[in-house]
């Protein structure tokens, strides 16, 4: 059995789904939409405080959401932090996953890296994520940020993210996605493209975790600008689980999966996918 931590959004969440059904999987704990720098410096790193919950209440949104809640509660630990929607008997909260848990593999998709802006308190600078468009009054308690964080940051707090896992557990796998978004405007294509090439370039990432690049999702499969959808029994939550579960099973490390994601480019998922339907 192998336990799971997922980091991103709904393709590092769905995947797993899938995962499952292929291999010995445990999904002990999922944490979505908090961005790297903020999962890094107040999680791991702990150089930064998490914004007080009660400071949320000053927000006018409409509380009755269902999955509106659970965007907000995943970013708290006292909101059950890791464990918060997840539809999973033993799932664990992040923080006592990470210090309690045998962790085998983790699944990072950079969804909220390559789109989001952060609110931060203006009674003391900690940071959130809220889609503006969902609240009526953020201005008045937080300043959104200027300007997305910088592809050379990420990739900055991603050899950060590794290393701590990492020295708790030398034998961990992680995996990164770029959120395959250049379907989703010039904007998008060019932050996932440049995340490419500097991962890729990376020498301790590439030495030490997998790294699925940003790929052009052909548009069939694309049921919204953020999901996918199953056609003609191709299901691409479906490559990307056969692949990890190559990787969990040790038919690559590091370095010459690197060297087939360069070799594969823009067909990665193609190739992925004729090896899945191969007897």
């Amino acid at each position: 059995m192998h336990n799971l931590i997922t980091f991103g959004s709904c393709l590092a969440y769905s995947t797993p789904r899938q995962l499952k059904i292929a291999c010995d999987m445990n999904l002990i704990s999922s944490v979505r939409h908090n961005r790297i720098d903020k999962l890094v410096e107040t999680y791991l790193e702990k150089t930064a405080p998490e914004l007080n919950y009660n400071y949320i209440s000053n927000l006018d949104y409409d509380r009755s959401r269902k999955e509106l809640n659970y965007i907000i509660d995943n970013q708290f630990t006292c909101r059950n932090l890791g464990k918060t929607g997840l539809e999973v008997k033993d799932a664990h909260g992040l923080l006592h996953a990470i210090n309690h848990v045998k962790v085998d593999v983790i699944l990072y998709d950079t969804f909220g890296d390559i789109l989001f802006k952060l609110l931060y308190s203006k009674a003391n600078g900690s940071s959130v994520f809220f889609n503006l468009k969902q609240c009526k009054n953020p201005e008045t308690h937080f300043n959104l940020e200027a300007k997305r964080i910088t592809v050379e940051s990420l990739i900055d707090y991603y050899v950060r993210f590794s290393k701590a896992f990492l020295s708790l557990n030398p034998e961990t796998k992680i995996i990164f996605i770029n959120f395959p978004l250049k379907h989703k405007g010039e904007a998008a294509k060019a932050r996932v493209e440049l995340l490419n090439e500097l991962f890729l370039k990376d020498s301790y990432l590439t030495a030490k975790t997998f790294f699925f690049p940003a790929i052009t999702i052909p548009s069939p499969f694309i049921k919204d600008i953020h999901h996918f959808q199953e056609i003609d029994g191709r299901n691409i939550y479906s490559d990307y689980a056969f692949a990890i579960k190559m990787i969990i099973e040790g038919h690559y490390r590091p370095k010459t999966w690197t060297e087939f994601v360069i070799q594969a480019g823009d067909n990665t998922l193609d190739v992925i996918h004729q090896q899945l339907k191969a007897p």
